[in-house]
């Protein structure tokens, strides 16, 4: 098979990588569930992917739920009101 022509078997000759969905399914996940490691993955997303508009979303969640999880734990609302002693 010669360079630039399509593969023989029907799919895209330059489709993403494998290993690049999966970072980014990841980061995604990651920025909701634990916003620091999210963070991190985003500026990972953005430094060796080079996929700024992906980035930006990851960081942007990571930095709005890390807020939210902040609010929550410092409200109380993770206390129960038998536990004070």
């Amino acid at each position: 098979m010669r360079a630039g022509y399509p593969s023989s078997n029907g799919g895209s000759a330059h489709g993403p990588s494998r290993g690049f969905s999966r970072l980014l399914v990841v980061a995604y996940i990651l920025a909701f569930s634990i916003p620091p490691i999210g963070l991190v993955l985003g500026v990972v997303v953005a430094l060796r992917l080079g996929k700024p508009k992906h980035a930006v979303w990851i960081v942007l969640i990571s930095l709005a739920t890390a807020t939210v999880w902040v609010l929550l734990l410092t409200s109380g609302s993770f206390n129960s009101a038998g536990t004070d002693y």
